[in-house]
C-alpha cells in the first residue's frame, strides 16, 4: 500500500514541479527525468520514505523550479533536451515510414492477386 501511495504522491509532486518550470517542454522533460532519478536513489537509500521526506530533502515544487534557473543546469539540460527532441522526431519519422511501407505492401499484394486472376482468366 505504501508503494502505491508514494507513487501517487510522486506523480503529483513531479506534476507540480513541471507546472512551476518556465522553460520549453523538452527542457522540462529533461529536468524531470534527471530529478526523478535522484529521487529514486533517495527512496532506495531511505526505506519507508514519504512525500514529506522527499519535500524536506529536495524542496517544494516552487523551490525546485526557482533553483533550476542556474546557467549550468540550463546548458546541461538544454543539450539533453535537444537529444530528446531529435529522438522524438526520429521516432515520428520512423513510424510514418513504417506506415507508408505497410500501405505499399498491402497495395502490391492486392495488385499481385489481381494480376494472378487476370493470368488465370
Amino acid at each position: 500500500m505504501e508503494n502505491k501511495q508514494i507513487n501517487k504522491d510522486m506523480k503529483k509532486y513531479l506534476k507540480g514541479i513541471k507546472n512551476e518550470l518556465t522553460c520549453s517542454s523538452y527542457l522540462k522533460s529533461a529536468f524531470i527525468y534527471e530529478f526523478k532519478e535522484q529521487v529514486k536513489y533517495f527512496i532506495n537509500d531511505n526505506s519507508n520514505t514519504t512525500i514529506d521526506d522527499i519535500i524536506t530533502n529536495f524542496g517544494s515544487p516552487e523551490e525546485i523550479a526557482s533553483s533550476f534557473k542556474s546557467p549550468n543546469d540550463f546548458n546541461r539540460l538544454n543539450k539533453l533536451a535537444k537529444k530528446y527532441k531529435y529522438i522524438k522526431i526520429f521516432t515520428v519519422v520512423l513510424s510514418i515510414a513504417i506506415i507508408i511501407a505497410l500501405i505499399v505492401i498491402v497495395v502490391l499484394l492486392s495488385l499481385q492477386d489481381d494480376i494472378i486472376e487476370i493470368k488465370n482468366y
